[in-house]
C-alpha cells in the first residue's frame, strides 16, 4: 500500500525534535499564528509520482518552517539564522541511519535540502518576530502492493 508523505512528516518531525534543542512546539501545519514561540512546523508541499515500474518512487517537496521572536531586529535577524542553521544541521546529521525505518516497505533514497527563506519581519507589541522556512526535497521508493 502506498502511504506517499505521512509517514515521511512523522519521521522529519521526529528526527527534529530529537536533533534540535531551540524549539519548544512542533506540528504538521502553520496556521499563522503561533502560541508559543520558538515552534517548527514540518508541512506536505507536493509529491511527484513515478509509477512506472515495479516500485512507487515519490519525490515529495517539504516545507519547514519555524517561528522567532525578540524584542530587536538585529537579535531577531541572528535567533532567524541560527534556528535555520540548526535545522539545517540537524537534517545532514540525521542520514542515513534515522530514516532506515521511514516507509514500512520502502526506502528513503535521498533528503536535499533545496532552499532556505529568511521571508518578512512581522511587529506587534513591542516585539518582533519572522518564520523563515527551509525547502527540502525527500525521495522515497516504495514497493508496489499486489491487487
Amino acid at each position: 500500500m502506498a502511504l506517499l508523505i505521512r509517514p515521511v512528516i512523522d519521521k522529519l518531525l521526529e528526527v527534529l525534535a530529537a536533533r534540535t534543542t531551540s524549539f519548544v512546539q512542533f506540528g504538521r501545519l502553520f496556521t499563522g499564528a503561533a502560541a508559543n514561540l520558538p515552534g517548527l512546523w514540518v508541512m506536505p508541499g507536493r509529491t511527484a509520482i513515478d509509477a512506472e515500474c515495479s516500485t512507487l518512487r515519490q519525490a515529495h517537496l517539504i516545507t519547514v518552517k519555524f517561528g522567532v521572536e525578540h524584542s530587536d531586529p538585529d537579535s531577531l535577524m541572528n535567533a532567524a539564522m541560527d534556528g535555520m542553521a540548526e535545522i539545517h544541521g540537524a537534517i545532514e546529521a540525521s542520514w542515513p541511519g534515522d530514516w532506515v525505518d521511514a516507509v514500512t516497505g520502502g526506502q528513503v533514497q535521498s533528503v536535499t535540502i533545496r532552499e532556505h527563506d529568511y521571508g518578512p519581519t512581522w511587529t506587534a507589541g513591542g516585539m518582533v518576530a519572522k518564520f523563515p522556512e527551509m525547502d527540502l526535497l525527500i525521495e522515497v521508493e516504495e514497493l508496489r502492493s499486489e491487487s
